[in-house]
């Protein structure tokens, strides 16, 4: 199962704010599970870097993490995925931030289970397969 990690969770990686999240990130790889990083998600990262006043530090993590993990660019397919999670959220009134349903359609696209801190908005996504590591 490959596992595609959204910017909160990458956030606590970079950051080390949340150690539940670096054990579940320490198991998935032990377990041999496959992660992947969205070029959406690598753009969040790269524009919070530009904006901080640790820039050139935060870069520097930014980079690290790019290299250790795919990162995966945006296709015709993920974007068509994310239009049909669109329009289905705005049909229920229950929409999610922009870059979060361009993650919910690239996973569900390439069947990947997201890992987010974010469950909460990402479980309106209909059978979008999520996992919160920041809850015990």
């Amino acid at each position: 199962m490959t596992l595609a990690l959204d910017t909160n969770v990458l956030i606590d990686l970079i950051n080390g704010e949340r150690e539940i999240v670096r054990r579940r990130y320490d198991a998935a790889l032990m377990s041999g599970r496959q992660i992947k990083i969205s070029a959406i998600v690598m753009h969040e990262i790269v524009f919070g870097a530009l904006l901080s006043a640790r820039r050139d530090h935060q870069i520097a993590l930014a980079r690290r993490i790019a290299t250790e993990h795919e990162v995966v660019d945006w296709t015709h397919s993920d974007a068509v995925a994310a239009a049909h999670v669109r329009a289905e959220l705005e049909r229920t009134g229950r929409r999610i931030g922009s870059f979060d349903t361009l993650l919910a359609g690239q996973s569900l696209s390439r069947g990947w289970t997201l890992v987010t801190g974010n469950a909460r908005e990402f479980s309106r996504v209909r059978d979008l397969e999520i996992e919160n590591w920041t809850r015990l």
